[in-house]
């Protein structure tokens, strides 16, 4: 996957139609992360993001995400957590799927776009109050 590809799927979330996202509490900030996702064969580089997401009190995850250029646009974020295991759906009909753990506040695994071709990912939170 190239920058351009990231794009496209985030472009193409939107539009699909994707949902607004998923309304949370006003006690469930809203955890600001700086991601990578490197190919695990012949990568160019990383491709790097953010992420804003916000685990409601029965684990359920929502938010946003968007390429590190800025020039695409946000694209919405689903999933689920279990103790430290976390899954991540990113776009329609989770064109970028994300499954790994917490460890130290940051999210480790690996991720598979829908031409199943393997990253690894990293999500470092980060103190930013405004995407």
């Amino acid at each position: 996957m190239n920058k351009y590809t990231l794009q496209t799927l985030v472009a193409a979330a939107l539009l699909a139609g994707a949902p607004a996202g998923v309304a949370a509490s006003p006690s469930n900030a809203a955890t600001y992360y700086t991601t990578q996702f490197v190919q695990l064969y012949g990568s160019p580089g990383p491709y790097s993001g953010t992420l804003q997401l916000r685990i409601s009190p029965d684990n359920i995850i929502s938010g946003y995400y968007r390429a590190e250029d800025g020039q695409g646009p946000f694209v919405t974020v689903t999933g689920g957590r279990s103790g430290k295991d976390i899954w991540l759906d990113i776009g329609p009909n989770g064109a970028i799927q994300i499954r790994g753990s917490l460890e130290r506040g940051k999210i480790v695994g690996t991720a598979i776009d829908e031409t199943a071709t393997e990253y690894r990912f990293t999500a470092t939170p980060e103190d930013h109050p405004l995407l």
